[in-house]
């Protein structure tokens, strides 16, 4: 003999099981759009200190380089690569590289004084010009990593996948392991890839110019 249970058909019971369905429906709705942010530090202060430990700032560096730049507004793509060996004050030297790793061209910068040879012959005023007309000399004594750190006078917001601190005319963006992935500094932006813990690569862009330098210490 078959059993059946009796249907409750009550009226308020039915509009109560509504109800009830109702409210579960928005709160999965909304548990699921809400951005998840349970994995991320939510003091500003402890986050700035994270960043700080884990971002030390590096102005002085030594090893190999590969460079490309480019330029849209003239269609210019210049990659070589060197060794470079950059002071923390404006002095570096670098020696582009050709086939089979050979030195093409040996450029000593002291205080905006260019000394350069190529392949042993003094050419100095072309590899001076060359700099200056894109302004790689700049970025090169500018080379620092990370450029910028956050501080007490940025406004922080969380997102899915780490921090954004903004303020006028400055933004830094920040992962999830507090490792800092991008600074924009008025029309100049900064982008930084990672080898574990080290910089492998750090792009500039300022308008139609972009320099990217991997990093090979």
């Amino acid at each position: 003999m078959m059993i059946f249970s009796k249907v409750n058909r009550n009226p308020l019971f039915l509009r109560s099981v509504r109800l009830l369905s109702a409210i579960v429906l928005i709160i999965a709705s909304g548990v699921s759009c809400a951005p998840k942010h349970y994995f991320l530090i939510q003091d500003k202060n402890t986050v700035l200190t994270e960043i700080a430990s884990k971002n030390r700032q590096t102005c002085a560096y030594k090893g190999r380089i590969s460079v490309i730049y480019t330029d849209t507004a003239t269609d210019e793509d210049v990659r070589f690569r060197a060794l470079l060996d950059k002071k923390c004050t404006d002095e570096f030297d670098m020696k582009i590289l050709g086939a089979f790793s050979r030195v093409i061209y040996d450029i000593t910068y002291r205080y905006g004084d260019v000394k350069a040879y190529e392949k042993g012959v003094e050419s100095s005023e072309k590899i001076r010009l060359f700099m200056k007309n894109r302004g790689l000399d700049g970025l090169i004594l500018g080379l620092r990593f990370p450029y910028a750190l956050p501080d007490e006078s940025y406004d922080m917001t969380l997102t899915e996948n780490g921090y954004i601190f903004r303020k006028p005319y400055a933004e830094i963006e920040a992962g999830s392991d507090m490792m800092i992935r991008s600074i924009r500094l008025g029309e100049v932006a900064y982008e930084y890839g990672y080898s574990g813990a080290s910089v492998s690569f750090i792009k500039v862009k300022n308008g139609a110019k972009t320099l990217e330098i991997g990093l090979q210490p």
